[in-house]
């Protein structure tokens, strides 16, 4: 079907013509008030240049303009409301202002945007507050924003920003370096804050005997390890246990050593409170059975000068001064020690597993 023009006496058609033919524009209404607003205006306009009445629906829906009635031969963009070409302005089929006129604002609104973009340029360099020109000077420099900048100069302007954004750059990267030292600084000291605190690996004990002996009573971190070897292969370990072989060891001395809570503990290693319960009872069994030789009971004649040692021997192990639960007195059988005397056992053996207090010279 051929397209023809809906310009007053008009009479362009296609394709017997060669131009081109553009739709009435549209209102878009997906894009924004703004967008909305223009697009609606610019509908209107094209209607009021082409200047017909009684058109219905269906003809302005299907009506078309050609290219002749478009200085540049096109429309221009939606947003370019100051360009002639906005609306078809070119032999319409009726007087019209001077096109010339039109034209002339156009240009005169062009060269007003590019003079307002150099002085933002120029502007930009005085706030930088130097600049070396041309010939590499480094003196200040006051620039005239009504003077006409070539496109050299205006580089150079651009160049002259671009480098005071990067000092700017350097002088951020360096501040944030410095940040940077001062949280690993504050890291470090953090995890060595929380090392001293945590007691739960051997690496935690390395090196500070005074850590040692706070925790479990024993001189120092060999005597803790040596301690460790002894009971290891009497200590069970399931696949699926949480708790490693020192953790358990290291659950009853501190028990032992503090008489910690089963709510204390459970939350320093990380398990239930019944697993805490069943570790401390299973690990002073096997200590019992290993450690009772290191008992040495004195002779008749040497009571008189280890008289004390049961005060040292619960100031050592705290959990012989406190109450006990009364499960810890009762037996399974007559031929079974309670754990009471196993515990008061084992503080006697690691209690002479450190110097003695006594002088038996």
């Amino acid at each position: 079907m051929p397209i023809s023009c809906g310009v007053v006496n008009c009479r362009n058609r296609y394709p017997k013509k060669a131009h081109s033919f553009f739709r009435l524009p549209i209102v878009i209404t997906k894009q924004g008030e703004v967008t909305k607003e223009m697009s609606d205006r610019r509908r209107r306009c094209w209607l009021a240049a082409i200047n017909r009445t009684g058109m219905s629906e269906t003809v302005i829906r299907n009506l078309r303009v050609c290219s002749a009635h478009f200085i540049s031969g096109k429309p221009s963009a939606l947003y370019k409301d100051t360009d002639p070409d906005w609306v078809p302005m070119v032999n319409m089929g009726y007087a019209m202002k001077d096109l010339n006129t039109q034209v002339v604002r156009h240009d005169r609104l062009k060269k007003r945007k590019e003079t307002i973009k150099k002085r933002d340029a120029a502007m930009s360099l005085v706030e930088l507050g130097s600049f070396s020109d041309i010939s590499g000077g480094d003196a200040e420099v006051y620039i005239d924003v009504d003077s006409k900048l070539t496109d050299l100069e205006l580089a150079q302007l651009e160049i002259s920003r671009l480098s005071g954004k990067l000092q700017q750059a350097d002088t951020e990267i360096a501040r944030l370096q410095n940040d940077n030292l001062k949280l690993i600084e504050e890291k470090e000291s953090l995890t060595s804050a929380v090392h001293k605190m945590k007691a739960t690996m051997p690496g935690d004990f390395a090196n500070d005997d005074d850590k040692v002996q706070y925790y479990t009573g024993l001189k120092n971190f060999v005597t803790l390890m040596a301690l460790f070897n002894l009971l290891s292969s009497e200590i069970s370990e399931a696949k699926n246990s949480s708790l490693s072989k020192f953790q358990k060891m290291m659950i009853t001395l501190m028990r032992l050593r503090l008489n910690l809570s089963i709510v204390d503990l459970s939350y320093r290693f990380g398990v239930s409170r019944s697993t805490i319960s069943k570790v401390f009872l299973e690990i002073i069994n096997v200590m019992n059975k290993i450690l009772s030789p290191f008992v040495q009971w004195p002779d008749r004649d040497d009571v008189e000068h280890v008289i004390g040692t049961h005060r040292t021997v619960r100031q050592n192990f705290s959990i012989l001064g406190a109450t006990c639960p009364i499960d810890y007195l009762i037996t399974k059988s007559e031929d079974e020690s309670p754990i009471l005397d196993k515990m008061v056992t084992v503080c006697c053996a690691l209690t002479n597993l450190c110097p003695s207090v006594v002088s038996f010279d």
